[in-house]
């Protein structure tokens, strides 16, 4: 679920971005209208992903403060262990070459 907002606010950003400078590349509908001719307000809807961000940005503040323990379950093996809340644990499972060897054998599969 991490992965899918991180994705989600970086698509926001980029779509900000795009606004700003009347990109709509990403926005089939508006760049058919403004290739027919029609004014397109860019900065409006940039207005809009702005707020959008801005409310998506507070709804998951809370997740940007446990990045750092949602990487350690999803990909223990490359954790920084300096990071992790238990490094002895963090420690131990990255020296396990068994453990490491499955982790690999899983992601072939």
């Amino acid at each position: 679920m991490f992965e899918h907002i991180t994705s989600f606010q970086k698509k926001q950003d980029l779509f900000d971005g795009q606004f700003s400078n009347s990109v709509l590349t990403h926005f089939p509908c508006l760049k058919s209208r403004k290739e027919e001719g029609v004014v397109i307000n860019c900065e409006k809807y940039g207005t809009m992903i702005k707020t959008l961000c801005a409310v998506f940005g507070d709804r998951f503040s809370n997740f940007r403060n446990l990045e750092v323990d949602f990487n350690i379950f999803s990909d223990p093996f490359n954790t920084v262990v300096d990071q992790s809340p238990d490094h002895l644990e963090a420690i131990d499972l990255q020296s396990d070459n068994d453990m490491k060897k499955e982790s690999v054998a899983k992601t072939i599969l």
